[in-house]
């Protein structure tokens, strides 16, 4: 994972000097380079089973790694994409620019020197350091990231070149069977039963170009419908693979790019329309009955989200709750609230903006919760004091980032998505579900908080004083509440 972003950003950074511009050097969209990590892990394996840790050793089995490695490369994009990745011509001995000897052996000498010296690095300062939990997310993330990136780069790629020869090949045969006709109409004008024949051909290739361009705009629209949504993807493709792309489609492209984009836009700058220029539909803007019912969806995808967590990280059905009655937890329902109050404002930021002000944003609001339900039922459900750059155990850097992560999506996509789907309810059966959700939730909030002030007077020997405390011992026993809370810990008083 170091390797290959580094390995990019050094590419990167000097072929940009070189060039005096901004070039990006990966073939992918994301800011990777395969190739160098490859390198690495391949030398560090090397190294373990066959070089032994002996210096010679490794700078020869690394530089004929390193040949064979970037010849491969380099014939495979020269066969399927017709590039060159990497040019040595000019660098001494070598194989038709494919690969270089003095190349080879200054990376076998890299190669051997880092891996050398690196190993002891990572081991110490980046994975010794954080919890085995993080790091085996970490991996996941970047690699099923890796996998779809390399997977929708090489059949947009390879999709588009194909059709791009394909229909040059095609119009190359029309030229040539036009040449042909053209010559046997002057030498056959004498002949009248040859010159109709002719006549007839001639009328079928005028027609054959335009069925062919039918076709080809028949193709173009598919390709486009499924890269034309606003992504960090499809900007990235545009501005990396132009050369594989015509001027007509880009503008497209960018042109879907851009309605899609307006569209969700639309979801913000109502937000701040004069009163008078409001629409007449159910909770247009941001008012109670879209805030409610975002805080109403968000809850439900939070326990979606932390239960599908359990059955990856923990291997086992887990219940996760935050209500006694229901799939909710109110953190998250309040979370999505508070990012689109907060980030409403933020809307026309750019991903950085938006990424920082939602990390700092989630982080304060995860402190403040853990803190509330400290204070108030003496528990906390989660503690980060075992992770690097936490704060109190009650939030941590690396789940700002996550709060970040789920900012932007939320802000780009979710939001504008979930408000035109609220804003379709009529407005009467809008208001009717608003109140009666309400209600259910306010009184479900009632009895799971009743419900934990219970457990913790059962915890010290209380006995029930009336009849709805009687109910509560009745109805969420502690083996209940430790089933659907089971990472709430009893925090002891100081």
């Amino acid at each position: 994972m170091l390797f290959s972003a580094s390995g990019w950003a050094v590419d990167t950074v000097s072929a940009s000097i070189q060039k005096k511009g901004i070039i990006d050097k990966g073939f992918l969209v994301g800011p990777v380079c395969p190739m160098y990590g490859f390198l690495f892990s391949g030398a560090y394996l090397l190294d373990i089973f066959v070089c032994k840790g002996i210096f010679f050793v490794q700078l020869g089995i690394f530089s004929f790694f390193a040949a064979f490695s970037f010849f491969a490369v380099n014939i495979f994009f020269r066969r399927y994409f017709n590039i060159l990745f990497w040019d040595f011509s000019g660098t001494g001995i070598g194989y038709k620019s494919y690969m270089s000897l003095s190349t080879s052996v200054l990376w076998g000498l890299v190669l051997t020197v880092i891996t050398r010296t690196a190993d002891g690095f990572i081991t110490k300062l980046i994975v010794n350091e954080l919890p085995d939990g993080i790091n085996l997310i970490v991996c996941v993330l970047f690699f099923s990231l890796l996998l779809c990136d390399t997977v929708f780069s090489f059949l947009l790629v390879m999709g588009m070149r194909h059709k791009a020869e394909s229909f040059k090949d095609i119009i190359d045969r029309i030229k040539r069977i036009e040449n042909k006709a053209e010559k046997a109409i002057l030498d056959t004008t004498q002949r009248s039963e040859l010159s109709l024949r002719v006549l007839r051909l001639e009328i079928i290739l005028r027609n054959l170009p335009v069925r062919l361009k039918k076709i080809y705009s028949e193709l173009k629209l598919k390709v486009l419908s499924c890269v034309s949504r606003d992504t960090v993807f499809t900007r990235r493709i545009k501005k990396s693979y132009d050369s594989f792309i015509n001027s007509e489609n880009a503008e497209r492209l960018q042109q879907n790019i851009e309605e899609h984009r307006k569209i969700n836009m639309k979801q913000y700058e109502h937000i701040y329309s004069k009163k008078e220029a409001r629409k007449k539909s159910f909770a247009y803007g941001l008012n109670y009955c879209k805030l409610f019912l975002l805080f109403f969806i968000g809850s439900i995808m939070g326990c979606i989200m932390e239960t599908c967590f359990a059955i990856i990280y923990e291997g086992h059905f887990e219940m996760r709750v935050g209500l006694v009655y229901g799939p909710f937890i109110p953190v998250y329902g309040f979370g999505a609230v508070l990012l689109t109050l907060a980030l409403s404002h933020f809307y026309k930021s750019s991903f950085i903006g938006l990424f920082a002000v939602s990390s700092a944003v989630g982080a304060a609001f995860e402190y403040f919760c853990s803190w509330l339900q400290e204070t108030i039922f003496g528990t906390i459900s989660w503690d980060y004091s075992d992770m690097p750059f936490n704060i109190d155990g009650r939030t941590s850097l690396a789940y700002a980032c996550i709060w970040g992560i789920l900012g932007v999506v939320w802000v780009r996509e979710m939001y504008p998505v979930l408000s035109r789907g609220i804003e379709k309810i009529p407005p009467k059966i809008g208001y009717i579900i608003t109140i009666v959700l309400t209600v259910f939730m306010v009184f479900n909030a009632f009895v799971s908080a009743s419900a934990s002030v219970r457990a913790n007077e059962r915890s010290e020997n209380i006995e029930a004083q009336n009849a709805f405390a009687v109910y509560l011992d009745n109805n969420f026993s502690d083996e209940y509440l430790e089933y659907i809370y089971p990472h709430a810990q009893k925090v002891e008083k100081k």
